[in-house]
C-alpha cells in the first residue's frame, strides 16, 4: 500500500490565475483535493499567481497571504476559514498539541437489552479503537484531536457520535437488510445465512431509457464489467462477472430467467421482480461448470391477490452523441496541404472559391459528418400491465413497445427510409393456478417482435459510412452536383459517404422469439416435513429471424472541369444495379429448444428428519416414470437437484 502524496508533494500547474475561485478550480481539477468554505468567503478575492508549477501548500500560502483567510487540510479535504484577529504582539499560530481524551459507555441490543460482546469502538479518521467487554462496556483513553466515534457490530446498524457527547448506554438496532430474501441457485435465502458472494440489484436501479437491459448494468454492480461496442439503436452490451474464467467461445455468464437459460435482453425491464448476480464459486457451485463465469438470476413478476391493478407508463428521451469531432473545412485543408507540400498546390483563387462557395461543383466545401449525422435523436417507451387474482388463480399480463431512431439523416426524396431505427413489441402473461390445496401450476408465456432498419451498404468500420465520413476531405467532391448527378471519386479512391447512406437501398431485419414455461409444484409439507416442495419445470422456446435486403448501386459522376456551356464536364463511373434478397423463413421455426427439470426444495431446517430415505423413495418413483434413460443424483443426495435426460425431450430445428 502506498500513502497518498502530501500537499507539499502534490504539484499543480497554473497559468496567470487572478482570483481565488480560479485557483480553487485548478487545484480540484488537477488533484484529489476538495476545497470547501462557508458562504461567499471565496467570492471577489483577487490573487496574482504567474505561470508556474508549485505544490498545493505553496499556492495556498501565496494566494491567501494578506487576505485574512487561512486553511486547514484534513486528508483530501481543504477547509478555508476566516482567520481570527490577532494583536501585533501575538506570536505566529502553532499547531494545536494533541490532547488526551477519554470515552466510556456500554453497548446493548436495542430489542433484547442484552450486552453486545466484541462491538467495535473506532475513533473516526484514525487507527485507534477498542472493543466491548463481556458486559458490553468499554473504557478507552487516547491522545489526538479527533471529533467522532463510530460503534458497530456485525448484523447491527452502525452509529456515530461526537466524542464529547457519547451516551452512557448505546443501543444498536438489528440491520434489517440481513432479513431480506435473496434469490439463490436453489431457491431463496435470507442475507444473514448466505456465505457466497451474491448481489441483489434493486430493479429501479437498472430502469434506464435504453432498449436492452445489458446496457444498464455498467456501474451498478461491483465486479461487473460491461462493454457496449456499438451505439446504434438495438445494440446490446457484452458483460462479464469478475472477468473470464473459461476457455473457448462461451465466455458469458449464465443467465436464468425464471430458472430457464434465456437471453437477458429479451426481458422487459418492467416485467422484472428480482435481479440477482452470483459471483463466486460458493454461490455458483450448484450450476457446475456452466456457472464458472458467474450466474444472473432473473425472476419475473406474478399476479397478486386483489382487485385488478392497471399500470400505464410512458417515457420519452433524447439520444445524443457523447462527442462529435470538429472536421477541417476546405479552406483549412487547402492551406495545410500547401504548407505540407512546400508549394501552392491550391492557388489563392482556389482557396477564395472554397471560402465564398461560388463554385460548389468544382470547389466544394462539405462537412461530411454534419451532412450525414443529426445532432440528436429520440426514443420512446410504453408499457401497460395488469395484475390481480384470487385464492384460486392469479395473473400478470404485460405489453410494451420501444422505439429508437438513429443519428443518420434520411433522404426526404426517397419513398423508403435508409436511416437506422429499432422497434420492439413485447408481451408477457404469467398465470398461477392453485389446482389443489397442495398443488400449484404456473404458466408463463412471453413473445418478442423486433424490427431493425439500416442502410443498404453492408460495409462497416473504416470502409463504412462513418469511416468514409471521417477520412473524406471537405473539398474532394460534392455530395450531389448542381445538375442532380450523384458525385463520386475516381476509381479505387474511396466512396461517396452520402451515396453509401442514401443511395444504396435499405435492409430490414426481423426477430421473433416465443417463450413458454410450465411449472407444477407439489407441497409435501403434510406428508414428509413442513416446507418441503418438489416442482417439475418444462419449457419450450422458438426463435425466428428474417433478413430482407433491397439494395442498389447508383451511377456516380466525377467532374474534371467545365464544358463550353459552363456545365460540369463529368465522367460516369458505375452502372445502375438493383438487388433484392431474403434470408430465413417468414414464419418458420429456425431454432427451438425444450427443457425438462425436477427441483426439490427445502424451505426450512429439517433437523433429524431422514431426508436421504425420502430422496431415495422419490428417486425410485421418478425412475419408474421416466425409465432407464433418466440420470439421477447418487443415493443419499440430500441437497436440491435438477433432473436431466440423456436424450432430449423436444428437438426441432
Amino acid at each position: 500500500m502506498q500513502a497518498a502524496p502530501s500537499p507539499q508533494q502534490t504539484s499543480v500547474r497554473v497559468e496567470n490565475v487572478t482570483s481565488l475561485k480560479g485557483l480553487i478550480q485548478e487545484i480540484e481539477s488537477q488533484t484529489s483535493y476538495r476545497i470547501s468554505y462557508q458562504g461567499n468567503l471565496a467570492d471577489n478575492v483577487p490573487v496574482k499567481i504567474a505561470k508556474s508549477t508549485k505544490s498545493v501548500s505553496q499556492l495556498l500560502d501565496e494566494a491567501l497571504r494578506g487576505t485574512g483567510i487561512t486553511y486547514i487540510i484534513r486528508q483530501n479535504n481543504i477547509i478555508l476559514t476566516r482567520a481570527e484577529a490577532q494583536s501585533p504582539a501575538s506570536a505566529a499560530p502553532a499547531p494545536a498539541a494533541p490532547r488526551k481524551q477519554h470515552i466510556a459507555g456500554q453497548v446493548l441490543d436495542a430489542a433484547t437489552r442484552q450486552p453486545i460482546i466484541g462491538a467495535t469502538i473506532w475513533i473516526k479518521d484514525s487507527a485507534l479503537g477498542t472493543s466491548t467487554a463481556s458486559d458490553g462496556s468499554f473504557d478507552y483513553s487516547f491522545s489526538g484531536n479527533f471529533g467522532f466515534v463510530t460503534v458497530s457490530y456485525v448484523g447491527y446498524q452502525t452509529q456515530e457520535f461526537p466524542i464529547g457527547r457519547i451516551p452512557k448506554v448505546i443501543s444498536l438496532s438489528p440491520d434489517n437488510n440481513l432479513e431480506e430474501v435473496v434469490v439463490v441457485g436453489y431457491g431463496a435465502q435470507k442475507k444473514a445465512s448466505i456465505i457466497g458472494s451474491i448481489a441483489s440489484v434493486p430493479v429501479n436501479d437498472i430502469k434506464m431509457p435504453t432498449g436492452k437491459i445489458s446496457n444498464n448494468l455498467a456501474g451498478q454492480l461491483a465486479g461487473v464489467i460491461s462493454v457496449q461496442r456499438s451505439g446504434e439503436p438495438g445494440a446490446s452490451s457484452t458483460f462479464w462477472i469478475r472477468g473470464i474464467s473459461t476457455f473457448g467461445s462461451n465466455k458469458s455468464p449464465l443467465v436464468l430467467v425464471d430458472g430457464i437459460e434465456r437471453d437477458l435482453d429479451l426481458v422487459d425491464i418492467e416485467d422484472i421482480k428480482e435481479f440477482s448476480i452470483l459471483k463466486d464459486a460458493a454461490a455458483t457451485a450448484v450450476y457446475g461448470v456452466r456457472g464458472a463465469n458467474g450466474v444472473v438470476l432473473v425472476t419475473t413478476r406474478g399476479g397478486i391477490v386483489g382487485k385488478p391493478q392497471i399500470n400505464i407508463k410512458f417515457e420519452a428521451g433524447m439520444v445524443q452523441p457523447t462527442k462529435i469531432p470538429d472536421m477541417v473545412d476546405a479552406v483549412q485543408f487547402a492551406e495545410m496541404y500547401n504548407a505540407a507540400a512546400g508549394y501552392d498546390f491550391y492557388s489563392k483563387k482556389d482557396i477564395q472559391t472554397f471560402r465564398d462557395g461560388s463554385d460548389p461543383d468544382l470547389h466544394p466545401n462539405i462537412d461530411w459528418v454534419d451532412r450525414l449525422y443529426k445532432d440528436y435523436s429520440f426514443n420512446q417507451r410504453v408499457n401497460v400491465n395488469i395484475s390481480g387474482g384470487g385464492s384460486t388463480a392469479k395473473y400478470y399480463i404485460s405489453g410494451g413497445f420501444y422505439n429508437e431512431d438513429g443519428l443518420f439523416k434520411a433522404d426526404n426524396m426517397k419513398e423508403y427510409n435508409t436511416s437506422v431505427f429499432y422497434r420492439r413489441f413485447n408481451f408477457r402473461s404469467n398465470v398461477e393456478v392453485q389446482l389443489h390445496k397442495y398443488t400449484k401450476l404456473n404458466v408463463n408465456l412471453a413473445t418478442t417482435f423486433e424490427r431493425k432498419n439500416e442502410p443498404g451498404s453492408s460495409a462497416t468500420g473504416a470502409n463504412g459510412i462513418w469511416g468514409y465520413a471521417l477520412k473524406t476531405a471537405a473539398n474532394a467532391f460534392p455530395d450531389v452536383y448542381s445538375n442532380g448527378y450523384l458525385a463520386g471519386p475516381a476509381s479505387g479512391q474511396g466512396e461517396n459517404p452520402y451515396a453509401l447512406l442514401t443511395q444504396t437501398g435499405y435492409r430490414e431485419i426481423f426477430y421473433n422469439t416465443a417463450q413458454s414455461l410450465f411449472v407444477l409444484t407439489q407441497d409435501l409439507g403434510d406428508w414428509v416435513t413442513k416446507g418441503l416442495t418438489v416442482s417439475i419445470k418444462g419449457s419450450f422456446d422458438a426463435k425466428n429471424e428474417n433478413n430482407l435486403s433491397r439494395t442498389k448501386t447508383s451511377p456516380q459522376w466525377l467532374a474534371t472541369g467545365r464544358n463550353e456551356a459552363g456545365e460540369p464536364d463529368e465522367d460516369r463511373r458505375g452502372e445502375p444495379h438493383l438487388q433484392a434478397d431474403q434470408q430465413g423463413l417468414p414464419f418458420g421455426l429456425l431454432r427451438s429448444r425444450g427443457q425438462l427439470g425436477t427441483h426439490l426444495r427445502q424451505a426450512r431446517p429439517l433437523g433429524h428428519v431422514p431426508l436421504p430415505a425420502v430422496a431415495e423413495e422419490l428417486r425410485g418413483r421418478k425412475r419408474q416414470q421416466l425409465g432407464k434413460s433418466a440420470s439421477l443424483p447418487p443415493s443419499g443426495h440430500c441437497g436440491p437437484y435438477h433432473l436431466q435426460l440423456r436424450q432430449p425431450l423436444l428437438r426441432r430445428g
